[in-house]
């Protein structure tokens, strides 16, 4: 491989449904970029489906036979990268499964990893709203480094989506890339290798950020651990020595984004579009399309519908758990506590799914930003959730099981 490490050296997690989906207008293929080459074709998959859960994703980091499949049997000699990208929400990360690794799990990790001398250097590359909560407070004495998307209480950002979802004039009507992973895979495909871990962050960081400020808001990538890896250069972590002379050819042309989405909104900005694209002069198409336009019309419902349900439930947890106090109700639901009460926080959590489960989607992008509510609710000390979780589970049994014609909205 002319700029990346041949797959021996590579494992790769995916669930692996996109190429395959009904909605996919290129069977069998995947595109990361507008107009760009199918990145599917060649790609060595080696956990797909169901296999892509928290429980693989740790017997693969830990070197464990369990895993079902090639694991890491790195040594002290060797430098690893690390690249999550998924959903994620205060505290923790998620996957295909609906399961989630808490920040508490995944630094347990990380240290039996060093313990066990499985690499010399290690650095981390999340991309995940609220992101940074996974790696908050993270050792500086593991040899790690790690950078995140954005810090503990930010949505991440989509990008390449709506018209821009476009390849060889066929709209893909998706979301081609995130913005962070975007502008950090450009920097490494347009390097020689010779620049720093800190000009890489650097460089990402304000292209990023200015970016983010021009099109929609906010969003600044962090770094966390040994900080002092950052002064190693960018070879020792993302191209093998074989290919450095081949990365001075000249770089694929790149395609500035023309717009950036939050996470948690993108699949209702999918659907819209979707919906603007059919019921667009409806006369001059016919019948079938008609049709077509009726069936987003009803998943754009459906969707608004889901998404209400799921702020209601919310705040009917937040009801329950503080019944006498309309201050205190509001002041949880703002709060941005850090999620430091992982049992109560996870319990919880898996409580609302499987409780929840065919009523509210509790695992959905939209979703997730609600879980800073129970991460505060589990952090109150009155309500005794973090010293047992036991409440939390109730609490989270008894809303998802009161009617959704009872739910209180949130105005």
């Amino acid at each position: 491989m002319s700029k990346g490490f041949s797959s021996e050296r590579v494992i790769t997690m995916a669930y692996d449904d996109i190429v395959r989906a009904e909605e996919n207008p290129f069977p069998g293929q995947l595109f990361n970029e507008p107009d760009g080459e199918d990145v599917y074709a060649g790609c060595q998959l080696d956990y797909t489906g169901e296999a892509v859960t928290a429980a693989t994703f740790t017997a693969v980091l830990t070197g464990n036979g369990t895993a079902g499949g090639r694991v890491l049997n790195s040594t002290k000699d060797d430098n690893l990268f690390l690249f999550y990208v998924d959903h994620g929400a205060p505290g923790f990360i998620e996957f295909p499964d609906d399961g989630v690794m808490h920040a508490n799990e995944f630094q347990t990790i990380l240290k039996q990893m060093h313990s066990q001398h499985m690499f010399n250097k290690m650095v981390i590359y999340i991309e995940a709203c609220e992101s940074g909560s996974m790696l908050e407070d993270l050792p500086t004495d593991l040899d790690i480094y790690g950078v995140t998307a954005v810090g503990t209480d930010t949505p991440s950002l989509g990008t390449y989506c709506g018209v821009e979802a476009a390849v060889n004039g066929t709209n893909l009507n998706s979301c081609l890339g995130d913005l962070f992973a975007v502008m950090w895979m450009k920097y490494i495909a347009d390097g020689d290798g010779s620049a720093t871990m800190q000009d890489f962050f650097s460089t990402v960081f304000e292209n990023v950020a200015d970016y983010a400020a021009l099109h929609y808001g906010r969003e600044e990538n962090h770094q966390y651990g040994d900080l002092s890896i950052a002064a190693l250069k960018t070879v020792d972590f993302f191209y093998p020595a074989e290919s450095v002379t081949a990365l001075r050819r000249k770089p694929p042309n790149f395609k500035l984004p023309k717009s950036a989405f939050s996470a948690p909104r993108l699949e209702m900005d999918r659907l819209t579009h979707m919906y603007s694209e059919a019921s667009a002069m409806p006369t001059y198409r016919g019948k079938r399309h008609a049709a077509e336009m009726r069936k987003v019309s009803k998943r754009l419902q459906s969707l608004t519908a889901q998404q209400e349900l799921t702020q209601d439930l919310y705040w009917s947890l937040v009801e329950r758990a503080l019944p006498d106090s309309d201050d205190l109700q509001e002041r949880v639901w703002k709060q941005k506590l850090g999620a430091k009460n992982p049992s109560c926080e996870i319990a919880g959590h898996e409580a609302l799914v499987k409780a929840c489960k065919g009523n509210v989607d509790v695992s959905s992008s939209f979703a997730l930003q609600f879980h800073q509510v129970l991460v505060n609710l589990c952090a109150r000390k009155e309500l005794g959730w973090a010293s047992e979780p036991s409440k939390a589970v109730d609490a989270a049994r008894a809303v998802c099981a009161i009617p959704t014609s009872q739910a209180t909205l949130l105005i």
